[in-house]
């Protein structure tokens, strides 16, 4: 398990919190972390972080809303076609 946070006082109150050792402050680090998936709560759009987690070859959970654009939606969708891992949110 790892966190990413761009605050490091959130990073390291959620980390001591939960015992979290492996933390980030950059997606791009923590993608190169061995996972299987990747939960997106970033308080801003989360499109570019779910691309960059799909073209890492990680599966997503994101909470709502999964993007504030069309153009957002479409490089999700693509992101997700040509990697073949599963992007979910829930409705």
């Amino acid at each position: 398990m790892a966190l990413c946070d761009v605050s490091p006082a959130t990073l390291r109150y959620v980390g001591d919190y939960y015992g979290v050792t492996k933390r980030f402050m950059d997606h791009h680090d923590l993608l190169k972390e061995p996972m299987d998936a990747a939960v997106v709560l970033s308080a801003d759009s989360h499109g570019q972080v779910i691309v960059d987690a799909l073209k890492a070859g990680k599966h997503v959970f994101t909470e709502k809303p999964m993007c504030f654009t069309l153009r957002e939606a479409d490089e999700i969708l693509a992101a997700h076609k040509k990697a073949g891992t599963s992007a979910w949110s829930p409705t």
